[in-house]
């Protein structure tokens, strides 16, 4: 009985001496993630970059066409820039052209300056490297002639008329702000215009002129 009870009392005072630590906290647990809607998602998610700057542009180019209804055809250069409104096909746009037939076996030059301004539309294809356009404008357009006789005395006149201008084209930017543009282009003015050398008509320039049109457009923003 001596041994046994001193076993059991030495057990006893085993573990009361071993101390009882507290128990480990939980690793803490944040709110649960929720991922967002598609929509949403869609709404955050970064916008790409556009491939080429089609918002604002300017052409400049060349122009060829009939100037007086007889002779040789008119040759110019033309500025033509341009404001996709965001979100549509419409296309805000300008032009200032200007033209001229050199003198011809009569002496007589002629000069065009034209100034428009209207509405357009653009159709993108290739990832937009690719448009088709087309303009509708209201212009102001100046004819002037002027005439040396073989004695060399010289004179000169010209005037405005309003009128409307179609436009059809093509433009391919083969980089982000650079590109191709090419088309054509018709003007209507209310009546011809003569031209006149000592009294006798001797030129006219049509109602209505035509003309190809090709250069570079700059793709700003």
């Amino acid at each position: 009985g001596l041994i046994v009870g001193t076993l059991v009392g030495d057990a006893s005072r085993a573990g009361a001496a071993a101390p009882v630590g507290p128990p480990h906290p939980s690793p803490p647990v944040g709110p649960p993630s929720i991922a967002p809607p598609p929509a949403m998602a869609a709404k955050l998610a970064p916008k790409p970059s556009p491939i080429v700057n089609e918002r604002f542009a300017i052409d400049l180019g060349i122009l060829l066409g009939n100037g007086l209804e007889g002779g040789a055809p008119r040759v110019g250069a033309s500025v033509r820039p341009s404001l996709l409104v965001p979100g549509t096909p419409l296309v805000p746009c300008f032009d200032v052209a200007f033209s001229a037939r050199p003198p011809d076996a009569l002496g007589v030059e002629a000069r065009w300056l034209t100034i428009g301004g209207g509405l357009g539309v653009r159709a993108g294809l290739a990832e937009r490297r690719v448009a088709l356009e087309g303009r509708l404008e209201g212009i102001a357009e100046w004819t002037g002639a002027s005439a040396t006789d073989t004695a060399g005395a010289s004179d000169a006149g010209g005037r405005w008329q309003p009128g409307v201008r179609a436009d059809v084209g093509v433009a391919w930017m083969f980089s982000r702000s650079i590109g191709l543009v090419a088309g054509a282009t018709g003007d209507v003015v209310p009546s011809g215009t003569v031209v006149r050398v000592h009294r006798v008509d001797v030129e006219r320039s049509p109602p209505e002129h035509f003309a190809g049109y090709a250069g570079v457009r700059f793709g700003l923003f």
